[in-house]
């Protein structure tokens, strides 16, 4: 394994190239604008992880011919790519690929040929249709594609017999084709899309509850049996089944809520967090949002950070200019760096967020600590928590 994330790299060390026994090498992070042909067809990689870096189409070369054989997992979100080379079907290997903010408008019939795919994200792109080879991909089990701007969901998704998580969340359907309740689906996102016939409730209630809504109604033998009935039609024929289920639901679902975070701030703040934007996985779209288990997770995080953010903040107190700000920060560095090492690692950051009134979970503290350390096996130093503590009351 080979890790130079956050490097400001803006090329690949050609002394790689005699790496013959890597298998992982992570370059997130950087400024990359271009790959050497090395890195595909000299090494043995299996996981080639490239986010946010600087890399365009190229990155994948039109006329390579061979190489990338090994290669199982490819990540290549927030980069500059505008498409995705049709030699994408060299990798006959890849099992995860993620495409996520490319500004990627069309999806090359060629991805069909990487049949090992069991994963595949292409979310915050601008992709419209799902291209008919597609229905080859047999073995994913997760496809998301929120936030793109899909009109038309293909008949062929109810074949994929093994996907388990369809996220769609912010695209431009209306309606949901029948045969995707043959799929055994964990999570089904829809929020944020004009459907013209599922309700909000039915939406709430996850991928079960859509499952059992088009289950339902497909039993009134429309003319077309891929569309759904009429809203009207449709209120009118289930408006009881609904009103009993969405409140036995929703009953449920409050008191998970209440029971889980009321140990970072109360249902108060969970509820700000519930509607923000939660990652770049949702949107606060129009339509409902959908409370799968990663979903969950995020919002805990994000309420965990708002308090931490608004203790620091009231701490600290009103209206300080940014020297004041970090003079502070370091008497309180000072006060908290408990063994007098000059740096602070994650337990002095959780105790010194406590000691302001915030508890935090672990997964939250090493948050804080990734946007601040510049130097990880060092810890945060003085300037890094300076520079944190800036940044999170520069934002409230």
């Amino acid at each position: 394994k080979l890790s130079l994330r956050d490097n400001h790299l803006d090329k690949v060390p050609k002394e790689m190239r005699k790496c013959k026994a890597l298998e992982k090498v992570l370059l997130d992070k950087n400024k990359l604008d271009k790959l050497p042909m090395f890195v595909y067809a000299s090494l043995s990689l299996k996981i080639l992880s490239l986010s946010h870096n600087l890399l365009e189409s190229d990155c994948i070369p039109e006329d390579m011919t061979a190489g990338g054989s090994s290669l199982q997992a490819l990540i290549l979100d927030h980069n500059k790519m505008g498409k995705l080379s049709a030699t994408v079907e060299l990798f006959q290997a890849l099992q995860y690929l993620s495409f996520s903010f490319n500004s990627v408008s069309t999806l090359p019939p060629e991805l069909a040929h990487c049949r090992a795919l069991t994963d595949l994200q292409f979310d915050g792109n601008k992709v419209y249709e799902l291209p008919d080879d597609m229905k080859n991909l047999t073995n994913l089990v997760r496809l998301k594609l929120n936030d793109n701007a899909i009109e038309v969901l293909p008949h062929w998704v109810g074949g994929m017999r093994r996907l388990q998580h369809l996220s769609l969340g912010n695209n431009k359907l209306q309606y949901i084709p029948y045969n995707v309740t043959q799929l055994r689906l964990k999570v089904l996102t829809l929020d944020g899309n004009p459907l013209s016939a599922v309700e909000t409730g039915v939406l709430q209630d996850g991928a079960k509850g859509v499952i059992d809504f088009l289950s339902y109604n497909h039993n009134y033998d429309l003319p077309d049996r891929n569309m759904l009935p009429d809203p009207l039609e449709q209120r009118r024929q289930i408006a009881a089944r609904i009103k009993t289920y969405s409140y036995g639901a929703e009953s449920i679902r409050q008191r998970r809520l209440e029971a889980g975070y009321k140990a970072v701030g109360g249902v108060n703040v969970v509820e700000l967090a519930y509607n923000k934007r939660v990652g770049e996985d949702r949107t606060n779209g129009e339509g409902a949002i959908i409370l799968d288990e990663e979903m969950l997770w995020d919002v805990r995080m994000l309420a965990e950070r708002e308090v931490a953010c608004r203790a620091l903040y009231q701490f600290l107190g009103p209206n300080l200019t940014g020297d004041v700000v970090r003079a502070k920060a370091k008497e309180v560095f000072i006060e908290m760096d408990a063994d007098g090492s000059g740096t602070m690692d994650e337990e002095e950051l959780r105790e010194c967020f406590l000691s302001m009134g915030a508890t935090l979970s672990l997964p939250v503290v090493q948050r804080f600590m990734d946007q601040g350390l510049r130097d990880p096996e060092k810890g945060i130093q003085v300037e890094d928590f300076q520079h944190l503590v800036y940044s999170v009351y520069s934002s409230m």
